[in-house]
């Protein structure tokens, strides 16, 4: 059996096997992605994210602590939360680059793929892995994948209605209340509750739900850790230490302790998942090829070179999502030029290019405003504050 491993930095994200599994895996077939069922990856995702969550470490999630994160001395600071970012990342690069792989596949064959990761976004939602959820959508929702207009003519309708309804759980509409109210109520419960307004779709998750429930299957909740470490960092932010006498400013004090107590409950539901790793698809997900940003813009450009302004392409955002790469390296990404000067704005609420989402925040320096004005959410555009939700 699998078991995660330590990769020596402080990051559990890799998943070790024993050399007998390892024979047996190199002795087969390579796995392909579309080998692999919609559910199984969604599981799997699932017990990936599930593991990094409960080993988080609530109380590096404070914004005192992680607004320090870019200082040198700091750079091995909160390695539960650093895991996290990074399987986020890894997940939105993979959906990237599954579809933009290989030059030869034809439109339809492309748009099976996209079919296929809202499909694994969907059971990601029925098993109530945010997380993952999440970076999927912005991965379909980033400039590379958005901008190809003929792919995405051929999916679905059903499909597409089904990506729309994903999306809006993640609208930054009022502060992102549509994700926070599923959290608050879905948070510990045994099963996801969904209300979809397409009658195929809700055929579906009915179907799906009351396998679970036959099953006796309960589901724990991982959520989008990004939404957290927004919220910590702006009371860390918005709020002084102390008050006028130096008296400590306990209603701070009180209203970081709310974030991390639904921290700790949350990751104490995780328990309730009952999955085991899938040798063929662990190995599959970490030899994959990623693309950077501009490899990815370069390729979709080549599988579909810059087309008329025709509306094929999933319905527009008004904001698009930080740049993972803005937010977890730094400065030395924020200075650098874009990859190409006609490269579209996303319209829609994934990230640009291939560094997409992400669940963290990062600035320039470590100062306060400068994490602020860094992004701390995703879904801001890079033009506007953030906004404070207090």
């Amino acid at each position: 059996m699998g078991s995660f491993k330590d990769r020596g930095d402080g990051l559990p994200n890799t998943i070790s096997f024993s050399l007998e599994e390892e024979e047996e895996l190199e002795g087969g077939e390579s796995a392909e992605f579309t080998c692999f069922s919609e559910d199984l990856v969604a599981e799997q995702l699932t017990y990936i994210d599930a593991q990094l969550f409960k080993k988080v470490v609530p109380h590096h999630c404070l914004g005192c602590i992680w607004s320090r994160r870019d200082k040198k001395e700091n750079k091995h600071l909160a390695p539960t939360i650093r895991a996290t970012i990074s399987q986020f990342n890894t997940l939105t690069k993979c959906v990237v680059s599954t579809i933009l792989g290989g030059k030869e596949l034809k439109t339809q064959q492309r748009a099976k793929i996209i079919e296929k990761w809202i499909n694994i976004a969907h059971e990601c939602r029925l098993l109530k892995n945010f997380s993952s959820l999440r970076a999927i959508v912005s991965a379909l929702q980033s400039n590379s994948i958005y901008r190809l207009k003929k792919t995405w003519a051929a999916v679905p309708r059903d499909r597409m209605l089904m990506f729309e309804e994903l999306s809006d759980i993640f609208s930054d509409h009022n502060n992102h209340l549509t994700s926070r109210e599923l959290l608050m109520k879905e948070g510990t419960s045994k099963f996801a509750n969904l209300d979809s307004s397409v009658k195929e779709n809700q055929k579906r998750t009915q179907r799906r739900l009351q396998l679970q429930k036959d099953m006796g299957v309960m589901q724990g909740t991982v959520p989008y850790l990004g939404t957290f470490l927004t919220d910590l960092t702006m009371l860390d932010t918005a709020l002084q230490d102390y008050i006028e006498g130096g008296l400590i400013n306990f209603e701070k004090r009180r209203r970081e302790f709310e974030v991390i107590a639904q921290i700790k409950l949350l990751q104490s539901a995780c328990n309730s998942y009952c999955m085991t790793p899938d040798q063929k698809f662990i190995q599959w997900f970490q030899r994959q090829q990623l693309l950077t940003e501009e490899e990815s813009y370069a390729l979709s450009c080549e599988i579909e070179a810059a087309a008329d302004a025709s509306t094929t392409s999933p319905k527009p955002r008004k904001s698009m999502v930080k740049r993972l790469s803005l937010l977890f390296l730094g400065s030395d990404m924020i200075t650098s030029p874009t990859p190409t000067k006609e490269q579209p704005k996303s319209t829609a609420s994934g990230s640009s290019g291939e560094s997409m989402d992400s669940v963290s925040v990062s600035s320039c320096e470590s100062n306060h405003s400068e994490a602020e004005e860094g992004s701390i959410t995703p879904m801001d555009t890079p033009d506007e504050p953030q906004k404070k939700a207090l």
